[in-house]
């Protein structure tokens, strides 16, 4: 997806949408850091999705 195929997004839900991308960033830049995988049986996005299903 490309920024043109993105749709127009009021100011305040565009800041919102940038400070998610950058939590993001940020979790998994640091979760690379610490040896943490990202996916798998004990990884770092499937806790955080069984977290979010219970």
């Amino acid at each position: 997806m490309t920024d043109q195929d993105m749709p127009v997004l009021p100011a305040e839900e565009a800041a919102g949408e940038a400070a998610m991308q950058d939590w993001a960033e940020l979790l998994v830049e640091r979760a690379r850091a610490e040896g943490v995988e990202l996916t798998g049986d004990g990884g770092l996005l499937t806790g955080l999705v069984r977290q979010e299903i219970e």
